[in-house]
Protein backbone atom coordinates (compact mmCIF):
# COMPACT_ATOMS: atom_id res chain seq x y z
CA UNK A 1 0.00 0.00 0.00
CA UNK A 2 1.38 3.30 -0.96
CA UNK A 3 1.73 4.93 2.68
CA UNK A 4 3.07 8.15 1.46
CA UNK A 5 3.44 10.02 -1.99
CA UNK A 6 5.97 13.07 -0.28
CA UNK A 7 9.16 11.81 -0.64
CA UNK A 8 9.77 13.97 -3.35
CA UNK A 9 12.02 13.82 -6.84
CA UNK A 10 15.68 12.85 -6.65
CA UNK A 11 18.23 13.11 -9.25
CA UNK A 12 20.35 10.48 -10.50
CA UNK A 13 22.56 9.80 -13.14
CA UNK A 14 21.59 7.35 -15.88
CA UNK A 15 24.72 6.83 -17.05
CA UNK A 16 27.74 7.85 -15.97
CA UNK A 17 31.40 6.91 -17.51
CA UNK A 18 33.87 5.10 -15.05
CA UNK A 19 37.39 5.53 -14.72
CA UNK A 20 39.97 2.54 -13.56
CA UNK A 21 42.44 4.70 -11.38
CA UNK A 22 44.93 1.89 -12.47
CA UNK A 23 44.76 1.55 -15.82
CA UNK A 24 42.61 4.90 -16.45
CA UNK A 25 40.70 3.61 -18.91
CA UNK A 26 37.13 4.17 -19.14
CA UNK A 27 33.37 2.47 -19.83
CA UNK A 28 30.54 3.93 -19.86
CA UNK A 29 28.12 1.95 -17.19
CA UNK A 30 24.25 2.33 -16.51
CA UNK A 31 23.32 4.01 -12.88
CA UNK A 32 19.40 3.68 -14.12
CA UNK A 33 17.58 0.77 -11.12
CA UNK A 34 20.78 1.60 -8.57
CA UNK A 35 21.90 3.53 -5.62
CA UNK A 36 25.42 4.32 -5.51
CA UNK A 37 28.51 3.48 -7.97
CA UNK A 38 30.66 0.86 -7.47
CA UNK A 39 32.66 1.34 -4.52
CA UNK A 40 36.67 2.59 -5.21
CA UNK A 41 35.73 3.69 -8.69
CA UNK A 42 35.83 6.98 -10.05
CA UNK A 43 32.83 8.12 -12.03
CA UNK A 44 32.47 11.52 -13.97
CA UNK A 45 29.50 12.04 -15.93
CA UNK A 46 27.50 15.10 -18.12
CA UNK A 47 25.12 16.54 -17.37
CA UNK A 48 23.14 15.15 -20.20
CA UNK A 49 22.60 12.00 -18.49
CA UNK A 50 20.95 13.80 -15.54
CA UNK A 51 17.42 12.24 -15.05
CA UNK A 52 15.29 12.23 -11.93
CA UNK A 53 12.80 9.47 -9.95
CA UNK A 54 9.99 10.25 -7.74
CA UNK A 55 10.48 8.20 -4.33
CA UNK A 56 7.30 6.76 -2.65
CA UNK A 57 6.81 5.03 0.39
CA UNK A 58 4.93 1.72 0.72
CA UNK A 59 4.06 -1.01 3.26
CA UNK A 60 2.89 -4.47 3.37
CA UNK A 61 -1.51 -4.05 3.56
CA UNK A 62 -2.69 -3.24 6.45
CA UNK A 63 -4.83 -6.29 8.39
CA UNK A 64 -4.11 -8.57 5.24
CA UNK A 65 -4.93 -12.16 6.58
CA UNK A 66 -2.90 -14.56 6.69
CA UNK A 67 -4.43 -16.71 3.90
CA UNK A 68 -4.30 -13.76 1.19
CA UNK A 69 -0.45 -13.19 2.39
CA UNK A 70 0.28 -16.94 1.45
CA UNK A 71 -2.17 -17.41 -1.51
CA UNK A 72 0.01 -14.01 -3.22
CA UNK A 73 3.33 -15.41 -1.91
CA UNK A 74 3.43 -18.51 -4.89
CA UNK A 75 6.81 -20.96 -4.77
CA UNK A 76 8.54 -18.79 -7.45
CA UNK A 77 8.79 -15.71 -5.14
CA UNK A 78 8.04 -17.01 -1.67
CA UNK A 79 12.30 -16.64 -0.70
CA UNK A 80 11.78 -12.90 -2.06
CA UNK A 81 8.83 -11.75 -0.07
CA UNK A 82 10.21 -13.88 3.06
CA UNK A 83 13.67 -12.13 2.50
CA UNK A 84 11.65 -8.78 2.26
CA UNK A 85 10.56 -9.52 6.12
CA UNK A 86 13.26 -8.68 8.21
CA UNK A 87 11.49 -7.45 10.92
CA UNK A 88 9.43 -10.25 12.22
CA UNK A 89 9.05 -8.84 15.39
CA UNK A 90 7.72 -5.19 16.67
CA UNK A 91 10.73 -4.76 18.90
CA UNK A 92 13.14 -4.70 15.51
CA UNK A 93 11.07 -1.94 13.86
CA UNK A 94 12.99 1.57 13.62
CA UNK A 95 11.24 4.94 14.86
CA UNK A 96 10.26 6.00 10.72
CA UNK A 97 8.97 2.25 10.06
CA UNK A 98 6.75 2.43 13.47
CA UNK A 99 5.60 6.12 12.75
CA UNK A 100 4.47 5.28 9.05
CA UNK A 101 2.52 2.25 9.55
CA UNK A 102 -1.30 2.20 10.69
CA UNK A 103 -1.54 -0.60 13.22
CA UNK A 104 0.53 0.09 16.54
CA UNK A 105 3.12 -2.17 17.31
CA UNK A 106 2.39 -4.37 14.49
CA UNK A 107 5.19 -6.40 12.28
CA UNK A 108 5.14 -5.06 8.99
CA UNK A 109 7.31 -4.96 5.94
CA UNK A 110 8.12 -1.41 4.20
CA UNK A 111 10.36 -0.26 1.26
CA UNK A 112 11.28 3.12 -0.60
CA UNK A 113 10.10 2.29 -3.87
CA UNK A 114 11.59 4.55 -6.46
CA UNK A 115 9.71 5.22 -9.90
CA UNK A 116 11.28 5.82 -12.63
CA UNK A 117 8.24 5.89 -15.23
CA UNK A 118 7.24 9.88 -14.72
CA UNK A 119 3.50 9.19 -16.49
CA UNK A 120 2.52 7.01 -13.31
CA UNK A 121 0.35 8.95 -10.44
CA UNK A 122 -0.01 7.00 -7.11
CA UNK A 123 -2.50 8.45 -4.42
CA UNK A 124 -2.01 7.60 -0.82
CA UNK A 125 -3.86 4.48 0.47
CA UNK A 126 -3.71 2.74 -2.82
CA UNK A 127 -2.71 -0.76 -3.57
CA UNK A 128 0.10 -1.47 -5.69
CA UNK A 129 1.88 -3.99 -7.21
CA UNK A 130 5.54 -3.69 -7.75
CA UNK A 131 7.88 -5.64 -9.91
CA UNK A 132 11.75 -4.35 -9.56
CA UNK A 133 15.25 -4.85 -8.02
CA UNK A 134 15.99 -5.08 -4.15
CA UNK A 135 18.66 -3.00 -2.50
CA UNK A 136 19.20 -2.75 1.01
CA UNK A 137 20.93 -0.88 3.61
CA UNK A 138 21.23 2.34 1.43
CA UNK A 139 22.73 4.14 3.90
CA UNK A 140 24.72 2.03 6.11
CA UNK A 141 27.20 0.40 4.03
CA UNK A 142 29.29 3.18 3.10
CA UNK A 143 28.99 5.68 5.81
CA UNK A 144 31.60 7.66 5.46
CA UNK A 145 34.17 7.43 2.41
CA UNK A 146 30.72 8.25 0.02
CA UNK A 147 28.42 9.95 2.36
CA UNK A 148 28.70 13.54 0.07
CA UNK A 149 27.65 11.56 -2.75
CA UNK A 150 24.23 9.60 -0.93
CA UNK A 151 23.58 13.22 -0.24
CA UNK A 152 23.59 14.38 -3.40
CA UNK A 153 21.88 11.13 -5.41
CA UNK A 154 19.25 10.51 -2.80
CA UNK A 155 18.37 13.90 -1.10
CA UNK A 156 16.17 13.43 2.38
CA UNK A 157 16.04 10.07 2.26
CA UNK A 158 18.85 9.76 4.79
CA UNK A 159 16.16 9.39 7.02
CA UNK A 160 14.99 6.05 6.10
CA UNK A 161 18.17 4.42 7.07
CA UNK A 162 18.05 0.36 6.56
CA UNK A 163 14.63 0.70 5.08
CA UNK A 164 14.85 -1.89 1.39
CA UNK A 165 14.88 0.31 -1.58
CA UNK A 166 13.12 -1.47 -4.46
CA UNK A 167 14.23 -0.04 -7.92
CA UNK A 168 10.21 -0.20 -9.59
CA UNK A 169 10.77 -1.86 -13.22
CA UNK A 170 6.91 -1.97 -13.27
CA UNK A 171 4.42 -0.72 -10.97
CA UNK A 172 0.67 -1.50 -11.64
CA UNK A 173 -2.01 0.00 -9.33
CA UNK A 174 -4.54 -2.54 -8.24
CA UNK A 175 -8.40 -2.38 -7.87
CA UNK A 176 -10.37 -3.41 -4.91
CA UNK A 177 -11.14 -7.27 -6.35
CA UNK A 178 -7.99 -9.57 -5.42
CA UNK A 179 -8.42 -11.59 -8.30
CA UNK A 180 -6.86 -14.45 -6.65
CA UNK A 181 -9.74 -16.92 -7.57
CA UNK A 182 -10.18 -18.60 -11.20
CA UNK A 183 -13.39 -17.94 -13.40
CA UNK A 184 -14.28 -21.18 -12.90
CA UNK A 185 -14.52 -21.35 -8.98
CA UNK A 186 -16.01 -18.22 -9.04
CA UNK A 187 -18.74 -19.68 -11.68
CA UNK A 188 -18.87 -22.83 -9.75
CA UNK A 189 -19.58 -20.99 -6.37
CA UNK A 190 -22.30 -18.70 -7.75
CA UNK A 191 -24.31 -21.97 -9.44
CA UNK A 192 -25.26 -22.64 -5.97
CA UNK A 193 -25.35 -19.15 -4.29
CA UNK A 194 -28.43 -19.68 -2.19
CA UNK A 195 -26.82 -22.74 -0.65
CA UNK A 196 -23.86 -21.09 0.23
CA UNK A 197 -25.27 -17.97 1.34
CA UNK A 198 -27.09 -19.94 3.97
CA UNK A 199 -24.20 -22.18 4.89
CA UNK A 200 -22.28 -18.85 5.75
CA UNK A 201 -25.12 -17.13 7.57
CA UNK A 202 -24.49 -20.94 9.99
CA UNK A 203 -21.32 -19.74 10.05
CA UNK A 204 -21.35 -16.40 11.30
CA UNK A 205 -23.79 -17.25 13.35
CA UNK A 206 -21.96 -19.41 16.26
CA UNK A 207 -20.34 -15.72 16.96
CA UNK A 208 -23.96 -14.50 17.89
CA UNK A 209 -25.11 -17.26 20.20
CA UNK A 210 -27.57 -18.52 16.71
CA UNK A 211 -28.72 -15.42 15.95
CA UNK A 212 -29.78 -15.85 11.83
CA UNK A 213 -31.16 -12.41 11.51
CA UNK A 214 -27.86 -10.92 13.16
CA UNK A 215 -25.79 -13.23 11.06
CA UNK A 216 -27.55 -12.17 7.80
CA UNK A 217 -26.80 -8.69 8.42
CA UNK A 218 -23.23 -9.27 8.99
CA UNK A 219 -23.17 -11.84 6.16
CA UNK A 220 -24.48 -8.06 3.77
CA UNK A 221 -22.02 -5.95 5.60
CA UNK A 222 -19.29 -8.30 4.28
CA UNK A 223 -20.41 -7.64 0.49
CA UNK A 224 -21.07 -4.44 0.93
CA UNK A 225 -19.24 -1.17 -1.09
CA UNK A 226 -19.23 1.99 -2.33
CA UNK A 227 -20.71 1.38 -5.99
CA UNK A 228 -21.37 5.63 -6.84
CA UNK A 229 -20.27 8.63 -6.05
CA UNK A 230 -21.72 11.77 -6.67
CA UNK A 231 -19.92 14.92 -5.54
CA UNK A 232 -19.53 13.94 -1.55
CA UNK A 233 -22.40 11.66 -1.74
CA UNK A 234 -21.10 7.93 -1.29
CA UNK A 235 -23.46 5.55 -2.48
CA UNK A 236 -23.53 1.86 -1.34
CA UNK A 237 -21.77 2.33 2.29
CA UNK A 238 -23.33 0.17 5.24
CA UNK A 239 -21.59 0.29 8.55
CA UNK A 240 -23.31 -1.77 11.14
CA UNK A 241 -23.63 -1.61 14.74
CA UNK A 242 -24.59 -5.30 17.01
CA UNK A 243 -25.40 -5.00 20.42
CA UNK A 244 -26.06 -6.84 23.33
CA UNK A 245 -23.06 -9.13 22.03
CA UNK A 246 -21.95 -11.23 24.72
CA UNK A 247 -18.57 -10.50 26.60
CA UNK A 248 -16.66 -11.50 29.87
CA UNK A 249 -16.44 -8.63 32.49
CA UNK A 250 -12.21 -8.34 32.35
CA UNK A 251 -11.33 -6.40 29.91
CA UNK A 252 -7.62 -6.07 29.81
CA UNK A 253 -6.67 -2.87 28.22
CA UNK A 254 -2.57 -2.14 28.95
CA UNK A 255 0.35 -5.16 27.87
CA UNK A 256 2.62 -6.02 30.19
CA UNK A 257 5.15 -3.41 29.17
CA UNK A 258 3.09 -0.66 29.88
CA UNK A 259 1.50 -0.45 26.27
CA UNK A 260 -1.88 0.36 24.94
CA UNK A 261 -3.25 -2.82 23.52
CA UNK A 262 -4.60 -2.46 19.85
CA UNK A 263 -5.68 -6.25 19.34
CA UNK A 264 -9.01 -7.52 21.10
CA UNK A 265 -8.66 -9.49 23.95
CA UNK A 266 -12.11 -10.80 25.31
CA UNK A 267 -13.18 -14.66 24.25
CA UNK A 268 -16.21 -13.76 22.46
CA UNK A 269 -14.13 -10.88 20.55
CA UNK A 270 -11.70 -13.16 19.52
CA UNK A 271 -14.27 -16.00 18.66
CA UNK A 272 -15.71 -13.62 16.09
CA UNK A 273 -12.86 -12.05 14.72
CA UNK A 274 -11.12 -15.47 13.89
CA UNK A 275 -13.80 -16.24 12.00
CA UNK A 276 -14.03 -13.13 10.04
CA UNK A 277 -10.07 -13.76 9.46
CA UNK A 278 -10.85 -16.98 7.84
CA UNK A 279 -13.23 -15.23 5.29
CA UNK A 280 -11.96 -11.66 4.79
CA UNK A 281 -9.05 -10.50 2.92
CA UNK A 282 -8.59 -7.35 4.93
CA UNK A 283 -9.12 -6.65 8.64
CA UNK A 284 -8.32 -4.12 11.44
CA UNK A 285 -9.77 -4.66 14.85
CA UNK A 286 -9.73 -2.08 17.24
CA UNK A 287 -10.92 -2.08 20.64
CA UNK A 288 -12.50 1.30 21.56
CA UNK A 289 -11.75 2.70 25.12
CA UNK A 290 -10.77 5.43 26.83
CA UNK A 291 -6.98 4.76 26.43
CA UNK A 292 -6.86 3.90 22.41
CA UNK A 293 -8.96 7.26 22.11
CA UNK A 294 -6.14 9.69 23.72
CA UNK A 295 -2.92 7.53 23.36
CA UNK A 296 -3.49 7.13 19.44
CA UNK A 297 -3.70 9.13 16.18
CA UNK A 298 -6.75 8.23 14.02
CA UNK A 299 -5.49 10.34 10.87
CA UNK A 300 -2.45 11.23 9.12
CA UNK A 301 -0.58 13.79 9.95
CA UNK A 302 3.02 15.25 8.34
CA UNK A 303 5.74 16.02 11.32
CA UNK A 304 8.78 17.44 9.62
CA UNK A 305 7.93 16.73 6.36
CA UNK A 306 7.33 13.04 7.28
CA UNK A 307 3.91 11.57 7.02
CA UNK A 308 3.02 9.92 10.38
CA UNK A 309 0.12 7.19 9.24
CA UNK A 310 -3.28 6.94 11.33
CA UNK A 311 -4.94 4.19 12.50
CA UNK A 312 -7.94 4.85 9.47
CA UNK A 313 -4.56 5.42 6.72
CA UNK A 314 -6.39 2.07 5.38
CA UNK A 315 -6.78 -0.22 2.07
CA UNK A 316 -10.47 0.42 0.49
CA UNK A 317 -12.63 -2.80 1.54
CA UNK A 318 -11.36 -3.19 4.55
CA UNK A 319 -13.30 -4.23 7.47
CA UNK A 320 -13.14 -2.47 10.31
CA UNK A 321 -13.90 -4.12 13.57
CA UNK A 322 -14.83 -2.29 16.27
CA UNK A 323 -15.51 -3.26 19.75
CA UNK A 324 -17.45 -1.34 22.03
CA UNK A 325 -17.58 -3.65 24.50
CA UNK A 326 -14.33 -2.27 26.23
CA UNK A 327 -15.34 1.08 26.79
CA UNK A 328 -15.74 2.55 29.91
CA UNK A 329 -16.10 5.63 31.90
CA UNK A 330 -13.13 8.40 31.51
CA UNK A 331 -12.05 11.71 30.24
CA UNK A 332 -11.30 12.47 26.68
CA UNK A 333 -8.33 14.68 26.15
CA UNK A 334 -8.52 17.04 22.73
CA UNK A 335 -6.55 14.49 20.94
CA UNK A 336 -9.59 11.78 22.05
CA UNK A 337 -12.07 14.11 21.11
CA UNK A 338 -10.26 14.51 17.44
CA UNK A 339 -9.96 10.47 16.98
CA UNK A 340 -13.86 10.49 17.30
CA UNK A 341 -14.37 12.90 15.23
CA UNK A 342 -12.07 11.42 12.43
CA UNK A 343 -13.90 7.74 12.78
CA UNK A 344 -17.32 9.40 12.67
CA UNK A 345 -16.24 11.48 9.30
CA UNK A 346 -15.26 8.29 8.07
CA UNK A 347 -18.22 6.39 8.84
CA UNK A 348 -20.65 9.06 7.45
CA UNK A 349 -18.67 10.28 4.49
CA UNK A 350 -16.07 7.64 3.41
CA UNK A 351 -13.44 10.41 4.00
CA UNK A 352 -10.33 10.70 6.08
CA UNK A 353 -8.46 14.10 6.48
CA UNK A 354 -4.88 14.71 6.05
CA UNK A 355 -3.12 17.04 8.74
CA UNK A 356 -0.24 19.08 7.32
CA UNK A 357 1.32 22.03 9.68
CA UNK A 358 -0.51 24.76 7.83
CA UNK A 359 -3.70 23.28 6.16
CA UNK A 360 -5.51 19.55 5.67
CA UNK A 361 -6.99 17.78 2.93
CA UNK A 362 -9.39 14.90 2.37
CA UNK A 363 -9.06 11.65 0.77
CA UNK A 364 -11.77 9.32 -0.17
CA UNK A 365 -11.37 6.46 1.47
CA UNK A 366 -13.84 2.64 1.05
CA UNK A 367 -14.47 1.07 4.69
CA UNK A 368 -17.01 -1.25 6.24
CA UNK A 369 -17.08 -0.27 10.02
CA UNK A 370 -18.85 -2.78 11.60
CA UNK A 371 -19.16 -2.06 15.87
CA UNK A 372 -20.05 -5.03 18.46
CA UNK A 373 -21.45 -3.34 22.11
CA UNK A 374 -23.45 -4.00 25.16
CA UNK A 375 -25.98 -1.29 24.22
CA UNK A 376 -26.27 0.59 21.29
CA UNK A 377 -23.62 2.13 19.57
CA UNK A 378 -22.01 5.87 20.81
CA UNK A 379 -21.40 6.32 16.75
CA UNK A 380 -23.57 6.53 14.29
CA UNK A 381 -24.17 3.65 12.18
CA UNK A 382 -26.50 2.56 8.98
CA UNK A 383 -27.97 0.09 10.52
CA UNK A 384 -28.63 -0.91 14.74
CA UNK A 385 -29.54 -4.17 15.68
CA UNK A 386 -30.06 -6.33 18.86
CA UNK A 387 -28.78 -9.47 19.27
CA UNK A 388 -31.05 -11.97 20.62
CA UNK A 389 -29.67 -15.97 21.45
CA UNK A 390 -31.67 -18.91 19.30
CA UNK A 391 -31.59 -21.42 22.53
CA UNK A 392 -33.11 -23.56 20.30
CA UNK A 393 -30.67 -24.21 17.98
CA UNK A 394 -27.65 -22.56 20.22
CA UNK A 395 -26.47 -23.46 23.48
CA UNK A 396 -22.69 -22.99 23.59
CA UNK A 397 -20.64 -21.52 20.62
CA UNK A 398 -17.65 -22.83 21.67
CA UNK A 399 -19.30 -26.67 21.37
CA UNK A 400 -21.39 -26.58 18.89
CA UNK A 401 -19.66 -25.13 15.87
CA UNK A 402 -20.80 -26.31 12.15
CA UNK A 403 -18.52 -28.58 10.73
CA UNK A 404 -16.67 -26.39 7.81
CA UNK A 405 -14.39 -27.89 5.74
CA UNK A 406 -11.86 -25.85 3.99
CA UNK A 407 -13.53 -26.40 0.63
CA UNK A 408 -16.40 -24.14 2.53
CA UNK A 409 -13.98 -21.56 3.66
CA UNK A 410 -12.71 -20.86 0.39
CA UNK A 411 -16.30 -21.13 -1.39
CA UNK A 412 -17.01 -18.87 1.60
CA UNK A 413 -14.35 -16.55 0.42
CA UNK A 414 -15.18 -16.76 -3.35
CA UNK A 415 -18.66 -16.09 -2.75
CA UNK A 416 -18.05 -12.47 -0.89
CA UNK A 417 -15.99 -11.55 -3.29
CA UNK A 418 -17.82 -12.33 -6.17
CA UNK A 419 -21.03 -10.64 -4.89
CA UNK A 420 -19.51 -7.58 -3.39
CA UNK A 421 -17.93 -6.87 -7.08
CA UNK A 422 -21.20 -8.47 -9.07
CA UNK A 423 -23.14 -6.13 -11.17
CA UNK A 424 -26.65 -5.09 -10.70
CA UNK A 425 -29.13 -3.34 -12.24
CA UNK A 426 -33.00 -2.42 -11.10
CA UNK A 427 -35.40 -2.02 -13.99
CA UNK A 428 -37.72 0.77 -14.55
CA UNK A 429 -40.52 -1.08 -13.39
CA UNK A 430 -38.66 -2.71 -9.95
CA UNK A 431 -37.68 1.58 -9.33
CA UNK A 432 -41.93 2.17 -10.01
CA UNK A 433 -43.05 -0.34 -7.78
CA UNK A 434 -40.41 0.64 -4.83
CA UNK A 435 -41.82 4.46 -5.54
CA UNK A 436 -45.21 3.78 -5.46
CA UNK A 437 -44.63 1.09 -2.40
CA UNK A 438 -42.98 4.06 -0.57
CA UNK A 439 -45.83 6.51 -1.20
CA UNK A 440 -48.18 4.38 -0.32
CA UNK A 441 -46.40 3.47 3.18
CA UNK A 442 -45.72 7.18 3.86
CA UNK A 443 -49.61 8.06 3.49
CA UNK A 444 -50.49 4.47 6.00
CA UNK A 445 -48.08 6.42 8.30
CA UNK A 446 -49.76 9.83 7.87
CA UNK A 447 -52.81 8.16 8.77
CA UNK A 448 -52.24 5.92 11.78
CA UNK A 449 -50.34 8.89 13.40
CA UNK A 450 -46.90 6.75 13.18
CA UNK A 451 -43.79 7.92 12.48
CA UNK A 452 -43.18 8.44 8.45
CA UNK A 453 -40.81 6.88 6.16
CA UNK A 454 -37.57 8.95 5.58
CA UNK A 455 -35.13 9.24 2.59
CA UNK A 456 -32.56 7.45 5.00
CA UNK A 457 -35.20 4.68 5.72
CA UNK A 458 -35.70 4.33 1.58
CA UNK A 459 -32.17 4.83 0.95
CA UNK A 460 -30.94 1.68 3.46
CA UNK A 461 -33.92 -0.14 1.89
CA UNK A 462 -32.12 0.40 -1.39
CA UNK A 463 -28.93 -0.83 0.00
CA UNK A 464 -30.52 -3.84 1.17
CA UNK A 465 -32.42 -4.93 -1.65
CA UNK A 466 -28.83 -4.69 -3.69
CA UNK A 467 -27.01 -6.76 -1.15
CA UNK A 468 -29.56 -9.41 -1.12
CA UNK A 469 -30.23 -9.62 -4.84
CA UNK A 470 -26.48 -10.07 -5.44
CA UNK A 471 -26.06 -12.56 -2.95
CA UNK A 472 -28.83 -14.81 -4.23
CA UNK A 473 -26.37 -14.77 -7.08
CA UNK A 474 -28.41 -12.76 -9.12
CA UNK A 475 -28.00 -9.40 -10.93
CA UNK A 476 -31.65 -7.90 -10.97
CA UNK A 477 -33.57 -6.63 -8.47
CA UNK A 478 -36.96 -8.24 -8.48
CA UNK A 479 -39.93 -8.21 -5.98
CA UNK A 480 -38.83 -11.29 -4.04
CA UNK A 481 -35.14 -10.22 -3.15
CA UNK A 482 -37.26 -6.15 -2.31
CA UNK A 483 -39.55 -7.82 0.00
CA UNK A 484 -36.99 -10.25 1.24
CA UNK A 485 -34.99 -6.70 2.30
CA UNK A 486 -38.39 -5.53 3.52
CA UNK A 487 -39.01 -8.24 5.68
CA UNK A 488 -35.44 -7.89 7.29
CA UNK A 489 -35.83 -4.30 8.37
CA UNK A 490 -39.43 -5.19 9.70
CA UNK A 491 -38.14 -7.91 11.97
CA UNK A 492 -34.90 -5.74 12.87
CA UNK A 493 -37.33 -2.98 13.81
CA UNK A 494 -39.16 -5.07 15.71
CA UNK A 495 -36.63 -5.95 18.40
Amino acid sequence: MVQDTGLGQEMFVAVHRLVDPQTHSEKLACYKYTNIPSPGVRFRFPSRNVSDRTSTYCISPPGESLWVTRAYASTDNRATIQNLYTNETSEMLNATMIKKYPIPHKAHVSAVVKIYDTEISLNVGQMVEVIGILNRDLYHAQRTAEKQTHELMDGNLSQYDDIPIIHAIFVVPMSGKSEMFTEQDTKRVLKSASTTRDSLIDYLSTAFRGDKLASEYMMLQLISRITAQKDDIKIGQFSLNLYNFETSSIHTIKSNDGNVLYTLQDPSSMWLLNILKNIVPLLVEMPLNIEVFNNSSFSPESINENLHAGILQLLPGTLLLLDETVLSEGILQKIGVRNIQALMHVMHRQSLRYMFPFDEFEFDVDLSVFTISMRKSILPHHCVLRIESDATTFSNKYKKVPLHTSKDIQDFRIFLEASKYADYEISDEMAKYIQDEFVKERKEAEANNTALPTEEDLSLRLSLSRLVTVSFGKKSLTKEYYQHAMTMEMERKQR
